[in-house]
């Protein structure tokens, strides 16, 4: 039976037919990778432990080495939490909800298995397709843009990349794409002169403050929708020959506003910690000498001569990816190949 589409079914049944391929392409080899440090640091702080478990400057056994890696029943949010403040640069809500979810999948062997603690990121990346198609829906009102976006989430090689992590990268994703939402309406409203509904300026905060909860980078998307509302402000004014209209729908978006800055001020004393943090000190002491505040762009040239190059010698290349080396390779200088369990 040929279904056209204008049938009523046509779209739901091509958004989840872009699911059903995200979910097969990022359950294709979940286990295959090995996992890496930051993935251990996520088994970690998820199960409640403490990396200061593990001794130092002395032979220790394998036990010893896997102990904090082990599913611990006494352990609960509360030491999730904890150890995050003390030991870890993040938020911890990604990490409270790996918790839980961690509790759902018997340990193999006695310790987490790979595929369980991976698989939170993946039902986040899935999610993020028809969040995606929401978003182009809202913003362009058509079928075309939205089920376009939904097939370019589901096949994304960068989205891959990341529900194959288990780290706290595509949920950030899922409040941005919810976050734009809100921008959306926003905008709108500006336009029309019209306040934002009391449910959707609640609704915003709170998508607002479960982002800064799991990435502090979700900032940079505040301050990317702070100068879109502002260069459309602007616009209006400019159209209306300068009159600025102190009107309701100023007064919703500054509530947003307000809320927001609120729920941020509370990782204040938290961000003040982290520059002194051993796991960022690097940074810093890397930009004080020479030449070194700049090697990012030297390397971020020689990523993009490596691309090119790989393209032309390989029929599907996941570019992302490869640009994602280079990253590391800068975040995480190594001077040797050994690993060492020193004070």
């Amino acid at each position: 039976m040929k279904i056209s589409a204008n049938h009523p079914w046509f779209h739901p049944f091509l958004l989840l037919f872009w699911v059903a391929v995200g979910l097969i392409l990022r359950l294709m080899h979940l286990t295959d990778k090995t996992l890496w440090t930051d993935e251990f640091a996520t088994i970690v702080f998820s199960l409640g432990h403490t990396f200061y478990s593990v001794p130092l400057d002395q032979v220790i056994s394998a036990e010893q080495l896997l102990q904090p890696l082990r599913p611990d029943a006494v352990a609960g949010v509360g030491e999730v939490i904890g150890n995050l403040i003390n030991e870890s640069n993040h938020p911890p809500l990604y990490f409270v909800l790996t918790h839980f979810w961690l509790k759902l999948f018997p340990a193999a062997k006695g310790l987490v298995s790979i595929w369980a603690v991976r698989s939170l990121s993946v039902l986040f990346g899935v999610a993020a397709i028809p969040a995606t198609y929401l978003l182009g829906w809202m913003a362009f009102r058509s079928r075309l843009v939205a089920q376009t976006s939904a097939a370019l989430m589901a096949v994304s090689p960068f989205g891959l990349y990341l529900a194959q992590e288990a780290r706290h990268y595509t949920l950030p994703v899922l409040w941005v794409i919810a976050s734009l939402c809100g921008l959306i309406f926003a905008v709108r409203s500006i336009r029309d002169r019209t306040p934002l509904p009391l449910a959707a300026s609640v609704a915003w905060i709170v998508i607002n403050a479960l982002g800064l909860a799991t990435h502090f980078f979700f900032a940079f998307t505040l301050a990317a929708e702070a100068m879109v509302i502002a260069i459309a402000g602007l616009g209006q004014s400019w159209r209306e020959r300068g009159t600025w209209y102190s009107s309701a729908h100023w007064w919703s978006i500054w509530m947003v506003a307000v809320g927001t800055a609120v729920s941020g001020l509370a990782w204040l004393p938290f961000l003040k910690d982290v520059q002194d943090s051993e796991l960022t000190r690097w940074i810093f002491r890397d930009l004080e000498g020479g030449w070194n505040g700049v090697m990012p762009i030297a390397q971020a040239i020689a990523g993009v001569d490596h691309h090119a190059i790989s393209f032309a010698d390989s029929n599907i290349v996941f570019l992302d990816q490869l640009g994602l080396w280079h990253f590391a390779d800068w975040l995480n200088p190594m001077d040797g190949s050994s690993t060492v369990l020193g004070a």
